[in-house]
């Protein structure tokens, strides 16, 4: 009676076909071949809708602050010879687009509400830290940016037209 059971259980047990392990390895094949290329086109474009949408923050950062400080123009423009890493621009929000506009002089003499700037306050308009108010203390500061550093290269004109770079040099605007 064991034996019989061992042997029915034995018949019934049915494994794979050859032919049908081999169908299945084609279609996994096919899908491989149709999905591999899809993959990497969409890894590179990552990358490269990323820069875009840092360009853009950049950009749109660049006009908040000029429309909050009162500006028609930026007064000394970020120069596009490199800074470390960048071959041109800079990637330090923390001195960009204008890290030298000396408060309580020249460009820079009274904040948006027209208070006076002092030699106490923080120099320049930047996108991150930026002193916007005249009170003699630097601590009032605004940030049009998340963060202190970009992964891209900027350079400005004096328009506020931004210029986006990789760091070797090349100009990557979209």
């Amino acid at each position: 009676m064991i034996h019989t059971d061992l042997v029915k259980r034995r018949n019934s047990q049915r494994g794979f076909t050859l032919v049908g392990l081999l169908i299945v390895v084609a279609i996994l094949g096919i899908l491989a071949a149709v999905i591999v290329p899809n993959l990497g086109r969409l890894l590179g474009r990552t990358g490269e809708e990323a820069a875009n949408a840092e360009f853009e923050n950049v950009r749109n950062a660049v006009i908040s602050m000029i429309v909050d400080n009162l500006l028609s123009k930026i007064p000394n423009p970020e120069p596009t010879t490199g800074v470390s890493p960048c071959t041109t621009g800079t990637q330090d929000m923390t001195t960009f687009p204008d890290s030298t506009s000396v408060a309580g002089s020249g460009d820079k003499q009274n904040d948006p509400d027209g208070n006076a700037y002092t030699i106490s306050d923080n120099n320049g308009y930047i996108l991150f830290g930026h002193d916007i108010t005249g009170n003699s203390s630097g601590v009032a500061t605004v940030n049009y940016l998340t963060q202190a550093s970009a992964d891209q290269c900027y350079a400005v004109d004096a328009r506020g037209e931004i210029t986006q770079y990789d760091t070797a040099g090349t100009e990557t605007n979209p």
